[in-house]
């Protein structure tokens, strides 16, 4: 996904123009080959200037306008570009390259649904298309269609049931649609084909996480740690895993470092203020949390964190304030439901309070769910 898939997708456009109809089975004009491997290359004035070569012939045009359009996206010369690919697959069609970098060009262009509606046209051209199927899954899960990914993943799966980045794509949205029982397995089976690769070991850890096997995804964190130390998500990372098995200094140590890192990573400031709060330290934690709301004053989980410690405080009117900011920023939270209940009843409003508590209860299953998921690591992407 990404600028990198233009030089990917040229390479097939090409492939799939010169290998059918069989009538027309010969190799490409010299200067789109060349034009081709230098895109690769990222030598893209040169291959602008062969793929020039083969533009005013009427044979090589469409050809000639897909390597241009694979240009010009690299360039981030998006408008130049839609035109060339559009151009080409008028001309021809079949050109599978132009289809999945015109696809590209509508989503950096914030055109989700035209990104998708051209990759479906392309895969009526070839169903069996591994890199169509990629690409039409990851613009899915880009824009949040998650069930459109998984389909687009499920047939990327029965075409390369081994694939490393297959399994990768298929297990992370699994994994974001809470479906662990099968993202885990796909994604330790990637792991293990890439076990140098931090991205297959980091989706794995959120993996791991999300099943509460914690101790399973420190194992896989703390080598990637290792190797990247300046990496602020890793170090966040790690910090959290060893937050939540209780390891409170380690884990401040890591949280810190992320901070120090990238001093606006608001996860690791939320955490450390809960480190502090553990360790008794509850000033030190009031005092943490308000300075992460005057920059983020829509984490409601710190908002929440901090209505419960200024009610323990016997600030109700300030702990007030915070419980309900909490409630309008997750209004299924039972714990910030609950706390302003308990609020309400120390307050003398018995008729809110049982309102408030009567509430909490009903959604209390629901929000076990909703824990769960907020044990995630940051995106693994």
């Amino acid at each position: 996904m990404g600028m990198r898939s233009a030089s990917t997708w040229l390479a097939c456009g090409l492939l799939l123009l010169w290998s059918s109809p069989p009538a027309r089975a010969q190799s490409p004009p010299a200067p789109l080959q060349q034009a081709a491997a230098l895109v690769q290359q990222g030598r893209l004035d040169e291959a602008d200037r062969q793929a020039q070569q083969a533009l005013s012939d009427p044979q090589t045009r469409a050809q000639a306008c897909s390597v241009l359009g694979a240009i010009r996206l690299q360039q981030q010369r998006l408008a130049e570009s839609e035109r060339l690919l559009r151009e080409a697959i008028t001309l021809e069609p079949r050109l599978l390259g132009a289809h999945l970098n015109l696809a590209e060009v509508y989503r950096l262009q914030g055109q989700p649904t035209r990104a998708l509606d051209v990759i479906d046209r392309a895969l009526t051209l070839q169903p069996d298309s591994l890199p169509a199927l990629q690409e039409a899954a990851a613009v899915a899960e880009t824009h949040g269609e998650l069930e459109r990914a998984l389909a687009y993943w499920l047939r990327a799966r029965k075409l390369a049931p081994e694939d490393p980045p297959v399994l990768l794509g298929f297990g992370r949205v699994c994994l974001k649609m809470d479906l662990l029982d099968d993202a885990e397995p796909a994604l330790t089976k990637a792991a293990g084909f890439r076990p140098d690769d931090a991205t297959y070991q980091y989706t794995l850890a959120a993996a791991k996480v999300g099943k509460r096997q914690f101790e399973a995804a420190q194992q896989l964190l703390e080598p990637l740690v290792a190797r990247q130390p300046q990496d602020a998500q890793l170090q966040y990372a790690l910090g959290s895993v060893l937050y939540v098995q209780g390891h409170l200094d380690d884990a401040a140590g890591r949280l810190r470092e992320s901070v120090r890192l990238q001093p606006d990573q608001f996860a690791s400031l939320y955490y450390l203020a809960l480190i502090a709060r553990d360790q008794g330290r509850e000033a030190e934690a009031i005092d943490r949390l308000q300075q992460l709301l005057q920059r983020h004053p829509d984490h409601a989980p710190s908002c929440e964190a901090l209505g419960e410690l200024l009610m323990s405080a016997q600030r109700y009117e300030e702990a007030e304030r915070y419980l309900r900011a909490a409630i309008s920023r997750n209004a299924k939270s039972v714990k910030a439901n609950y706390q302003l209940g308990l609020l309400l009843a120390r307050t003398g409003r018995k008729d809110e309070a049982d309102k408030q508590l009567a509430l909490a209860t009903t959604l209390r299953t629901e929000d076990a769910a909703a824990s769960r998921l907020q044990l995630r690591l940051l995106d693994p992407d």
